[in-house]
């Protein structure tokens, strides 16, 4: 098996070999499209080929969508086209990323944009009839402005909520249409997240936020928060109205470190033997993830408690109720260590590199959870899978573990 010391060296380098690797599918799946398209576009400019909705685009079979709609803020002001069609999502907003948001009253239609660069200015027209809009700019962190907040579904992206199974095609189609929530009140405890783990976890801290170029923002209460390969780039996250600064720090570990891992993994075969796509089902009795979605399961678990666990231990100055939500948050994970992927044949599915990254990160995850059993002796028998913390304030009253915050 691979020494684990080479592997730990070997991770910078997945790393970096896989967001250059996604980076330029995406360079290539532009040239393909279109020979010409690097005479508008900065063929070095990462920031470009970065951006999640290219992938959307790249793995959409939809109509409703327009390549020079995506990359429109990207291309230099003299080079933009002067006529393009874009779309508008079921709440009438036409995206154009690294630009703003034009504001309609007309839902999932098509317009045509025209552009003139001498002015800088964008009209509107739909059948030949000129449409009134007005204009969002993006709204990025104040501290961090490279990455993007949002609470609209692009049409690029509707697919990964209407393909949702726990949603009817009408509630999807519902939940896309309603009224977005107001972002404002979040930005302040998704600063403070951020903020939280540049102080205290800088190595993994500077991976995760640099993986994350958007943060769209939704709330149905039959979804869960997720990331995906198809919009690489992107954190979905299901935000309640009472969702602070412990809900965004757990959440931003979570799925940036999906990202994350989605570029050290970028080449599956230098970890799996098998298809990676095979379901764990074939191996382990009512499971339906894949492989490689518990492989991430099992990185993204280890990360949430090893990096909650040092933040608990640095006991940041907070509020009280906060610093108890990050502990239940980090307790029930308890329920999420022993889950199926540990008990395959390791030799029939992983490479050496494959083994030696899957025994590396359970056993940090299990010894995480027996030398901090302080941390995780809580009655979480009853908490559902999605945490909830007024369930686990009411199980484990916080007065009775008022040690574990002084």
């Amino acid at each position: 098996m691979l020494l684990l010391s080479t592997y730990m060296e070997q991770f910078d380098t997945l790393y970096e070999k896989g967001k250059a690797g996604f980076s330029d599918i995406i360079r290539t799946a532009l040239y393909r499209h279109d020979e010409t398209i690097f005479d508008r576009l900065d063929f070095y400019n990462d920031r470009i080929v970065e951006e999640p909705l290219l992938y959307c685009y790249f793995n959409s079979t939809d109509e409703h969508k327009s390549l020079d709609q995506v990359l429109f803020g990207y291309y230099a002001r003299e080079k933009r086209p002067q006529e393009l069609s874009v779309f508008s999502n079921r709440r009438g907003k036409i995206y154009l990323p690294y630009y703003g948001t034009l504001l309609t009253e007309r839902g999932r239609g098509e317009f045509t944009l025209f552009y003139d660069s001498e002015t800088d200015t964008i009209s509107l027209s739909q059948n030949d009839e000129s449409v009134a809009f007005a204009y969002a700019p993006i709204s990025v962190l104040e501290h961090y402005p490279d990455i993007e907040v949002t609470s609209d579904v692009d049409p690029h992206a509707e697919k990964f909520f209407l393909d949702f199974a726990a949603l009817t095609q009408e509630e999807a189609e519902f939940f896309l249409a309603y009224k977005p929530i107001e972002i404002t009140q979040y930005i302040p405890d998704i600063e403070e997240a951020f903020r939280l783990m540049d102080d205290l976890l800088p190595e993994d801290a500077e991976k995760i936020r640099t993986s994350i170029k958007k943060i769209v923002l939704f709330y149905h209460p039959k979804l869960r928060n997720f990331a995906t390969r198809e919009s690489h780039g992107t954190i979905f996250l299901n935000v309640e109205e009472t969702a602070n600064v412990s809900f965004f720090l757990e959440e931003i570990i979570h799925q940036g470190s999906h990202i994350v891992f989605n570029n050290v993994t970028f080449d599956t075969s230098e970890f799996f033997q098998t298809d990676p796509n095979a379901l764990l089902s074939d191996y382990v009795a009512n499971d339906s993830r894949t492989l490689y979605g518990a492989f991430h399961g099992i990185y993204t678990t280890c990360k949430i408690v090893d990096l909650l666990i040092r933040v608990i231990d640095s006991k940041p100055v907070m509020k009280p109720e906060v610093a108890y939500e990050i502990i239940g948050r980090l307790a029930v994970n308890k329920n999420r260590h022993e889950i199926g992927l540990e008990t395959v044949p390791y030799e029939s599915i992983f490479t050496d590199l494959g083994k030696t990254c899957m025994d590396y990160y359970f056993t940090l995850l299990d010894e995480n959870i027996h030398k901090n059993s302080r941390l995780f002796d809580f009655d979480i028998k009853n908490h559902p899978v999605v945490f909830d913390y007024e369930v686990f304030e009411q199980d484990n009253p916080i007065e009775q573990y008022k040690h574990l915050l002084s």
